[in-house]
């Protein structure tokens, strides 16, 4: 034993455990950080995320021309560009991610949006399914857009 704090007796094994845990700590932290970086899956999964995320973002905020050159693979990009005129005037309100599948083995990816919409003078909220389809490009590192824009009525 020796002295505490308050004086009171802290046993000597503590002090051993403490630094044990320490070590398996540091360790475990440096294992996972290993075993993260391993994974490419993981970083591609998180890609299409962000892909569809600030695609959604662009439209939400009427930036459709700049998104099908941001997000739409090359030669799906003029088709892209032609539903982006075509939806002059829509005001998006909201969008939300009803469901993503993800096949890894083919690189592709659905992900299902509900987007909220009206169009000026009207202020009548109507809703569209977006049905967008994914590819990624390994060369590229990055996921594409392949589908078209939503027809808003």
């Amino acid at each position: 034993m020796r002295p505490g704090p308050q004086g009171e007796g802290v046993p000597a094994y503590h002090e051993r455990s403490s630094g044990r845990r320490f070590r398996y700590g540091t360790f475990l932290c440096l294992l996972l950080s290993v075993l993260d970086g391993c994974h490419p899956s993981y970083q591609i999964e998180d890609r299409l995320e962000e892909s569809s995320r600030e695609l959604n973002k662009m439209l939400r905020w009427r930036q459709m021309q700049e998104a099908c050159a941001a997000f739409a693979l090359a030669e799906r990009r003029e088709s892209c560009l032609a539903g982006a005129k075509g939806a002059t005037g829509v005001e998006i309100a909201d969008y939300r991610v009803r469901e993503t599948k993800l096949d890894m083995e083919k690189g592709e990816a659905t992900v299902r949006v509900e987007l909220d919409y009206y169009v000026p003078p009207s202020n009548r909220l109507q809703t569209v399914e977006d049905v967008q389809q994914w590819r990624y490009l390994e060369a590229d590192g990055r996921w594409w857009l392949v589908s078209p824009l939503p027809v808003f009525r």
